[in-house]
């Protein structure tokens, strides 16, 4: 996966947090990059670009506000 592409689903996935869940952009940065799902991204970007943006976003969303995912 290229790091072109990988940076758009970073954008996308940031977007996402900002009109969704009201994240000012540096918040949403900060947070993305603070993420698990920044760490996949880096060890297998297929399998994290293979899911729904939105449930991307809400994972980011809840580790950042300390929320436990489910499993």
């Amino acid at each position: 996966m290229s790091e072109l592409v990988i940076a758009e689903f970073k954008f996308l996935l940031i977007e996402e947090l900002v009109c969704t869940y009201n994240m000012h952009v540096d918040e949403a940065k900060h947070a993305v990059q603070k993420s698990v799902v920044n760490k996949m991204l880096q060890k297998a970007p297929e399998y994290i670009m293979h899911q729904a943006l939105e449930d991307s976003a809400q994972e980011v969303w809840n580790e950042y506000n300390g929320i436990e995912i489910e499993v």
